[in-house]
């Protein structure tokens, strides 16, 4: 939602003009089919397959084949169970922009996921960020002689608006400096 408060902050000729749903789990029995039908652009996580399928079955529809032919275009984002060819046959469309911006998600990627959303609705005027990338899931440790990379990620933190995390940081960075320099002394307790 914060993406889309942003772009109407940016665009305000866009408010009342476009609207934005949701199907999560959370919402599903209070969704309009008739409204989600109707979409322009529906971004499918293809994650979500079982749920599209209890969408489908308490609805009585196919919903990417209403979008469909209702001239709405369905995208595929996100990684499922099912290949890939399986929605290929029901026209969905697998853009590598639009499942970069979904796949590293963050603000920035929101927003350009958004735009690119819109774009493909017929709204000009839009521009596009690049994706930005994000870490690779796993487990992940700083050694201590990588105290440049605490700096940096501290400024990082600070300029995504991480209040308080970026100074965390910091106070570490300089507490593995001093370790470094032999500044700490360990004591017994």
């Amino acid at each position: 939602m914060k993406a889309f408060k942003s772009l109407l902050q940016e665009r305000p000729d866009l408010r009342g003009r476009v609207a934005l749903s949701f199907l999560t789990e959370s919402v599903m029995s209070d969704v309009k089919v008739d409204e989600i039908t109707r979409a322009d652009v529906l971004m499918l996580d293809t994650m979500n397959q079982q749920m599209l399928e209890r969408f489908n079955g308490s609805h009585n529809i196919d919903l990417i084949s209403q979008v469909r032919a209702n001239r709405g275009k369905v995208f595929g984002i996100g990684e499922g169970l099912l290949p890939k060819e399986a929605y290929l046959k029901q026209g969905v469309i697998f853009d590598e922009r639009a499942r970069t911006y979904w796949a590293h998600m963050g603000y920035s990627n929101q927003l350009g996921l958004l735009k690119y959303a819109l774009t493909q609705a017929g709204v000009s005027g839009l521009s596009l960020p690049q994706p930005q990338p994000s870490l690779d899931f796993g487990f992940y440790y700083l050694a201590l002689g990588n105290s440049e990379l605490l700096k940096h990620l501290g400024r990082d933190l600070d300029a995504a608006g991480a209040v308080g995390i970026g100074d965390r940081f910091r106070r570490e960075q300089r507490a593995l400096d001093r370790f470094r320099r032999g500044d700490v002394r360990l004591r017994r307790t």
